[in-house]
């Protein structure tokens, strides 16, 4: 990943010293879900369902690089849902 700085600090008269600076970092994220739900065939090639994540874990993390000699910025997030995200759904089969 690469982004893009802009800011350098802020002089004496309180304006901020612009840069154009480029960071080089990392990020990924794992995760699972436990996924819950029913089918109901209206006929043999069409349905009707629903579905609920019943619990859903997510875990990022980044990592940005500034400069050489300087130790790395981390930030890591853990994300739980329970009963997230119900869906309706209109199926066909084939």
């Amino acid at each position: 990943m690469e982004i893009a700085d802009g800011f350098r600090g802020v002089d004496d008269d309180g304006e901020v010293i612009p840069t154009y600076d480029t960071r080089r970092g990392e990020a990924y994220g794992l995760g699972g879900s436990i996924v819950g739900g029913i089918d109901y065939y209206l006929s043999e090639g069409m349905f009707l369902g629903i579905e609920i994540k019943a619990f859903n874990y997510m875990y990022n993390a980044k990592r940005v690089f500034h400069q050489s000699g300087m130790e790395a910025q981390d930030a890591a997030t853990h994300n739980t849902a329970f009963l997230s995200q119900p869906v309706i759904k209109l199926g066909f089969r084939f």
